[in-house]
């Protein structure tokens, strides 16, 4: 696998460039590619407290590298706060930077439906409904072999609130 201009991986590889001239030759090389889809499904959380979302992934190859960004729009105050495995899903450990979330040793086995949850906190004391998706995904197989991550759909994430008693 190689890099693109803008530090991206690529599934192209160019090399022998020839010297520059009126005629120049090179060799162009395809990585092959390998699909899986994911898709993160609708979510709920209760107010100043946590929720989840699941995320399915539906793969044919073993998956030992993962990493993407969350994207919130119509944000109210959400931090991402874990990753809960499924039944095909293990890892080291996880960071989370910036709605970035990079799976250490990650093994997410042959399957389709649930891989795992994402925890979010709700910082908001209101209810709302965040529109969220995933954006800038890394995936690769034991081999290196790139895995083409595709994207089905977004999801509404619903912050619920809760009916508050006061005394007096």
């Amino acid at each position: 696998n190689t890099n693109s201009l803008y530090g991206n991986p690529s599934m192209i590889k160019i090399q022998n460039i020839s010297e520059p001239g009126i005629i120049m030759s090179f060799e162009i090389e395809y990585n092959p590619i390998i699909p899986a889809t994911i898709n993160i499904l609708d979510g709920s959380g209760i107010v100043n407290d946590f929720g989840t979302i699941p995320v399915h992934i539906d793969n044919n190859i073993v998956i030992e590298h993962l990493s993407f960004q969350l994207d919130f729009y119509n944000s109210s105050p959400i931090i991402i706060t874990d990753i809960i495995p499924g039944d095909r899903t293990y890892f080291d450990s996880i960071s989370i930077v910036d709605n970035k979330i990079i799976f250490i040793n990650p093994i997410i086995d042959i399957g389709s439906e649930h891989a795992f949850d994402i925890q979010l906190f709700n910082g908001s004391g209101v209810s709302d409904i965040v529109d969220i998706s995933i954006n800038q995904i890394s995936a690769f197989s034991t081999d290196s072999i790139e895995i083409a991550m595709i994207v089905t759909g977004e999801c509404n994430y619903q912050i619920i609130e809760e009916e508050q008693y006061f005394s007096v």
